[in-house]
C-alpha cells in the first residue's frame, strides 16, 4: 500500500480526549491515546470506531514528566478535525488549521470531563508525553 502522507510523523503517546464536533466540543465519545502525531494528524489507538467524515474536536495533553509539577502545569493542543479512516490500527484523524494551546490550568472549571479526566490521571500517577526540557 502507498503511503500518500506528505507530513512527517513522531512517534508521541499522548493523553487525548475526543469530543462530537458538531456540538461545539461540548459532548464527550471517549478518552484515548495517540500513537503517532504530525502536523496534517494523529493515529489514535481506540476500539472505539467512528464514522469517515466525522468531524471531531481534539484535545491533546502535553506535560513534561517531572514528578514534583503540578498536573496544571500541562498544556493542551485543541484541534479541529475529522475522521479519515477507522480501522484495527486505530483511528485516524485529519487536522484542520484551527488549533489553540494552552496552559492546562485554563481547562478546569471549563468542561466538567476534562477536569475529571485530568483529576483521574493525576490520581493514578499517570506521567503524559515525555517531552525534554
Amino acid at each position: 500500500m502507498e503511503d500518500r502522507r506528505h507530513m512527517r510523523r513522531f512517534t508521541l503517546r499522548l493523553p487525548c480526549l475526543i469530543y462530537d464536533g458538531k456540538d461545539a466540543g461540548e459532548e464527550l465519545l471517549f478518552e484515548a491515546q495517540t500513537i503517532n502525531v504530525s502536523t496534517g494528524g494523529a493515529l489514535v489507538e481506540t476500539q472505539t470506531h467512528l464514522p469517515a467524515g466525522l468531524p471531531v474536536h481534539f484535545n491533546m495533553l502535553v506535560r513534561r514528566t517531572y514528578a514534583d509539577e503540578p498536573i496544571s502545569a500541562g498544556s493542551c493542543v485543541s484541534l479541529a478535525g475529522r475522521v479519515v479512516r477507522t480501522d484495527d490500527a486505530g483511528l485516524g484523524i485529519a487536522f484542520s488549521d484551527t488549533y489553540r494551546i494552552m496552559r492546562t490550568s485554563r481547562l478546569f472549571g471549563r468542561c466538567n470531563a476534562v477536569s475529571q479526566w485530568l483529576q483521574k490521571m493525576k490520581a493514578n500517577g499517570k506521567t503524559f508525553c515525555v517531552c525534554e526540557p
